[in-house]
């Protein structure tokens, strides 16, 4: 699953509303590459596509981990000089999902 919210994009894309369909296709054609890549590397893993718009994507996240066995969330290495950190939506996660959540670090 993939949940984005247009709130995020507020100072891109508020002027162009009438773009929001290009903006969530851009979104599904990434997911599709994502999942294929997935599906390439581990053969046996049944993979299923569903992308939401939400406005709060931890709150989205939380409700879907209600039936999910496990929750697999990518970090990308976005250190500081206080060192690395995860954003709100995993942290909201850790705290809140009903289900294991594995944080995997992204290397792009």
């Amino acid at each position: 699953m993939n949940v984005w919210s247009m709130l995020i994009q507020v100072g891109g894309v508020v002027t162009m509303l009438d773009g929001m369909d290009a903006v969530t296709q851009r979104h599904q054609n990434h997911l599709e590459i994502l999942a294929d890549r997935i599906r390439h590397e581990f053969r046996q893993l049944p993979v299923h596509i569903d992308l939401k718009t939400a406005e709060s994507i931890a709150g989205t996240l939380v409700e879907t981990s209600r039936t999910a066995g496990l929750l697999v969330l990518g970090k990308h290495h976005a250190a500081t000089a206080l060192g690395s950190h995860i954003g709100r939506v995993t942290h909201a996660l850790l705290h809140h999902a009903h289900c294991p959540v594995l944080i995997a670090p992204r290397t792009r």
